[in-house]
């Protein structure tokens, strides 16, 4: 009489075996005996593959973790142009300002686990961007303290003040308050003041509406 044992455990002859754990992203060994009274018994190994499970990592450009993969461990890449992939280097990968600048809403952001030998890419995580809408531009006040301007951004905004070709960053990006209060820059007729929505969640910051700023707006 033949005797069929799967991994250890018997099975009727002709019967399914119970389930097997396969380990996601490892190759798993099925050892099949089959023994036959008065016959040398046979084994069969089969190896089999199971794809790694899709990362489940969070993002979010502000917050306790702004910029940060949530979630994402070492054997993991990722891309931000929606073409090339860069290896995880750390628990929660941290993104750069270079890379999160690059971040847009048509790529995205996407995630996997790498391929390793005979163990095959995991499916793809795709983290959604969205971008803010662009507010309305500034309507500016006369600065209190002299060659300042008066700026009265929404707490959800943030506004910088550039030169008269917008080349030169006079003032960088800065959360408004709510209320009037003035540039740290000193102004001068001509100069940019531009407003946009901040980023926030999965939705990054808005196109900038400017206003130029003219004489009356400059405190004396």
């Amino acid at each position: 009489m033949a005797g069929i044992t799967v991994n250890g455990t018997g099975v009727n002859s002709g019967a399914a075996s119970g389930a097997i754990a396969l380990t996601a992203g490892a190759t798993n060994t099925v050892t099949i005996v089959v023994s036959e009274t008065g016959k040398t018994p046979k084994t069969y190994t089969i190896a089999i593959t199971r794809t790694p499970a899709t990362p489940t990592a969070t993002f979010s450009f502000d917050g306790a973790n702004a910029g940060k993969l949530v979630g994402t461990t070492l054997g993991m890449e990722y891309s931000l142009d929606g073409t090339s992939y860069s290896a995880v280097t750390a628990a929660d990968q941290q993104l750069t300002a270079t890379q999160l600048a690059g971040i847009t809403a048509t790529n995205g952001i996407k995630i996997r686990v790498a391929a390793i030998g005979s163990i095959p890419v995991s499916s793809v995580q795709s983290i959604t961007i969205t971008t803010g809408t662009t507010p309305s531009a500034l309507t500016l006040s006369t600065g209190t303290a002299t060659g300042k301007v008066g700026v009265n951004a929404a707490t959800t905004q943030e506004y910088r003040v550039t030169d008269t070709t917008g080349a030169t960053v006079k003032q960088d990006w800065t959360t408004g308050t709510g209320a009037a209060v003035d540039t740290t820059a000193t102004c001068i007729a001509g100069d940019k003041v531009e407003v946009r929505v901040k980023a926030t969640g999965t939705v990054q910051s808005s196109a900038a509406a400017s206003t130029t700023v003219i004489g009356g707006n400059i405190g004396v």
